[in-house]
């Protein structure tokens, strides 16, 4: 019973610091780091193709500012051969952020800052198919795994 207390507290605390973030960060930046596109000849002639999106992050601090480097990606398969890869990673960056809690601090830039990244990725894979006449699917939106949760966005099916 007193450790269900215990956690409870914590978690009221964790929450009473991620607010206090939500109201002090700063959005500093959205900048395109690193890009690449390949597409095989046979993307064009595959019939059924399967297509994927990834996400995965990075997260780091100096001094009053932290960020989160988002790296997604588009994959396309045929026959279990890959034949479309498009990759972009973002940096976006918050400032105002010195003497706030570390996992609050985290725990925001990360769930933020690939919401915020996303919009331009989807941008860029579009810029991307109408130039190659690849005609993927649009991206799908960005939805948390469940009610509540703190890992990483995923894009929804």
């Amino acid at each position: 019973m007193a450790s269900r207390k215990k956690t409870a507290q914590a978690s009221e605390g964790d929450q009473t610091a991620y607010q206090k973030v939500v109201g002090i960060a700063r959005l500093e930046d959205i900048l395109l780091v690193s890009s690449s596109f390949s597409i095989d000849p046979e993307y064009y002639a595959a019939s059924e193709k399967t297509h994927h999106i990834h996400v995965q992050q990075e997260f780091s601090t100096f001094e009053d500012q932290a960020a989160t480097a988002c790296e997604f990606s588009v994959t396309a398969k045929a026959d279990e051969k890959d034949i479309l890869l498009i990759k972009a990673k973002f940096v976006v960056s918050y400032s105002q952020l010195q003497g706030q809690a570390g996992p609050a601090v985290e725990a925001f830039v990360k769930q933020v800052g690939v919401f915020a990244a996303y919009p331009y990725f989807r941008s860029f894979v579009s810029q991307l198919s109408w130039m190659a006449s690849a005609q993927l699917p649009i991206a799908p939106i960005l939805r948390l795994s469940q009610p509540g949760a703190t890992g990483a966005p995923r894009p929804s099916d």
